[in-house]
């Protein structure tokens, strides 16, 4: 095999690597706009995760926008590195079909194809660098969020902080090593694809599941509050009835809103088992997938149970008004 032939398997192979990263970028966007809150895994890469407030201050927020800053820098020179990969990719194509046996193409392949070649290889390695640090800063965002999150089981939380500063740390040296290599040979760039496609075969599953684990804490989060404004609502209902106005509608409204958040909660609490049981015994990716499905689930009644709340809001404020004019 030619060795441009071995620079455009190069390339090929390196894109296939760099577009799984980009794939569950697009994934975690899926329901960005949508009002449920993470969606698939609303994170993975992209990381929309919605901030416990509850729990954080003025500097957090501070380092979590740097952290995100980062990572949008990150993405947009992996992009921009990865159309220049399919570009090369093309010429490459073309440069394949010189024959090497006729004189005058001889010297077109001694000049163009040879430093196209040579480019090739600078701009491989340079999308393996970019697809690395997109990866770690993806990580880094991930970790600051779990760190923060005091609705996961403690274990869990100090087992996922541990398994991605494990990645980290790889990235980091993976990284190193490639940016301290100044000569670039097909056989390095080969081991250097297979080492990042296995550092992403270890990174992903864990992803996942830190990134379910996070949307359903939030979910959580916000079932407790929903819950806490419904008590409030209450209040105010029991005073409506102890003045004997008819509240039939309004306990119509609340019993909706009851049964909304609490198909809401059983969702969330199934989605919950089920990344634990896969954190606990290892098992299949299929199982992070149908704990997201509950947790959609969960995001779609939680957005029908606002619906339901501030309709019962309003109910109550047009009835306390009619109280205070009759």
């Amino acid at each position: 095999m030619n060795s441009k032939r071995i620079i455009t398997i190069l390339i090929l192979s390196v894109l296939v690597i760099s577009s799984l990263p980009l794939a569950l970028a697009d994934s975690d966007n899926e329901n960005k706009g949508k009002g449920y809150g993470l969606g698939n895994g609303q994170g993975i890469l992209g990381l929309h995760i919605l901030d416990q407030s509850h729990n954080v201050n003025g500097e957090y927020h501070q380092n979590m926008q740097e952290i995100k800053d980062n990572y949008k820098l990150a993405k947009e020179e992996y992009q921009s590195n990865r159309q220049e990969m399919h570009q090369l990719s093309d010429d490459l194509t073309e440069c394949e079909d010189v024959d090497p046996e006729d004189s005058n193409s001889e010297t077109e392949l001694e000049t163009d194809c040879k430093e196209l070649k040579d480019e090739a290889k600078k701009v491989v390695g340079n999308q393996l660098e970019s697809t690395g640090n997109f990866l770690l800063k993806a990580l880094e965002q991930v970790y600051a969020k779990i760190e923060v999150s005091d609705n996961l089981d403690s274990d869990v939380k100090e087992s996922l902080l541990a398994k991605i500063q494990e990645n980290i740390n790889a990235l980091n040296v993976e990284l190193e090593d490639l940016e301290s290599n100044e000569e670039i040979d097909e056989n390095y760039l080969q081991d250097l694809i297979q080492g990042m496609k296995q550092s992403w075969l270890d990174l992903k599953p864990e992803m996942s599941l830190s990134v379910a684990l996070l949307s359903n804490s939030k979910i959580d989060d916000i079932i407790n509050k929903l819950e806490t404004s419904s008590e409030m609502v209450n209040e105010r209902i029991d005073q409506l009835e102890s003045n004997d106005y008819d509240i039939t509608k309004i306990n119509l409204l609340e019993e909706e809103f009851n049964s909304y958040i609490n198909s809401a909660e059983a969702n969330r609490i199934l989605a919950e088992e089920l990344l634990i049981e896969f954190h606990e015994e290892d098992s299949t990716g299929e199982i992070v997938s149908q704990a997201q499905e509950y947790n959609q689930e969960s995001k779609k009644e939680i957005h029908q149970a606002k619906s339901k709340l501030r309709e019962l809001f309003f109910q109550v404020k047009m009835a306390e008004m009619e109280m205070l004019v009759n």
